[in-house]
């Protein structure tokens, strides 16, 4: 082979390595913000863990709700506000446990807010700070709401109204994404880091660590509730990703922690509440255009 021939050989493959390299690249970026082809992981929706096989029923079904965002209960748990994209919806429980549906997308809500003493939202202005509003909720017990911030990128903090800080929490840069806020009357603050479920109280103390089986980046809680009041109850979490692929992955554990049941689900959920009943372990999951009921058995 002459000198010419070989150089020519050698800028070929050079230059189809370097394209291999780069779509390489490409594809761990793409996975890692979430895009691309769905991860081998959660390729089939499916129930992966089922110690504990629960009832699973469809109580909200309409197209115009778009994305659930929050699942908000009033004081008796019979009732609870859903809350979606375009839409909001009254769901209640009667006795038997059958459901009904109203439409109160209108003044209604306002009227049953001041009713129930429940709160959707409360608007919040931070004058001179730099904190990004999370959520809020009750943090202090005093029937007032208080709101959960982010210092930085790790630091998390409950501040009151005028913004005075009331608790501080540092976090692992490991941990990913941004914490969530259970929506029981006691709130419990929850982050994730691949597998690891962290709990934290109203004061931002730890208190209880999960181990969500089988997850790992982009992936990250997004909703989660201790069922029975909590922290020595059941506990829920839901796990979701960023892209194009749209899954995400319920996790229950038993009272002392254990995992009892794991489904992989084929759509977004990002909303979760519990339903308190004596005889029954209860909550609702909030969807794409749907609410799913689980019902365990004590």
């Amino acid at each position: 082979m002459n000198f010419t021939k070989l150089c020519t050989v050698l800028d070929y493959k050079t230059t189809h390595i370097h394209i291999y390299i780069w779509a390489i690249t490409i594809s761990i970026f793409l996975t890692s913000c979430g895009g691309g082809p769905v991860p081998w992981y959660l390729k089939d929706a499916k129930v992966d863990i089922s110690k504990w096989t629960p009832t699973k029923e469809d109580v909200l079904k309409k197209d115009n709700i778009n994305l659930v965002k929050a699942i908000v209960p009033f004081k008796d748990s019979s009732e609870f506000l859903i809350v979606g994209a375009t839409q909001v919806y009254k769901l209640s429980f009667d006795g038997t446990g059958k459901t009904k549906v109203t439409d109160d997308a209108d003044n209604n809500i306002v009227e049953m807010q001041k009713k129930d003493q429940a709160r959707l939202y409360q608007r919040f202005r931070l004058k001179d700070s730099t904190a990004r509003i999370i959520a809020s909720a009750d943090f202090t017990g005093d029937g007032d709401h208080e709101i959960l911030a982010g210092l930085a990128e790790t630091d998390f903090a409950v501040l009151d109204s005028k913004a005075q800080l009331l608790s501080k929490l540092s976090v692992s840069p490991s941990y990913w994404y941004r914490p969530v806020v259970t929506a029981s009357t006691q709130p419990f603050v929850v982050l994730s880091a691949g597998n690891v479920l962290d709990v934290y109280n109203s004061n931002l103390k730890f208190l209880k660590k999960f181990d969500a089986v089988g997850m790992s980046s982009p992936m990250h809680v997004v909703a989660a509730t201790f069922i029975g009041g909590g922290p020595d109850a059941m506990f829920a979490a839901v796990y979701n990703g960023r892209g194009g692929w749209h899954r995400s992955v319920l996790y229950v554990f038993s009272s002392t922690g254990d995992l009892v049941y794991k489904e992989i689900l084929d759509d977004d959920y990002q909303s979760i509440c519990e339903i308190q009943r004596a005889d029954k372990m209860e909550f609702l999951l909030g969807g794409r255009n749907e609410v799913l009921l689980y019902s365990f058995q004590q």
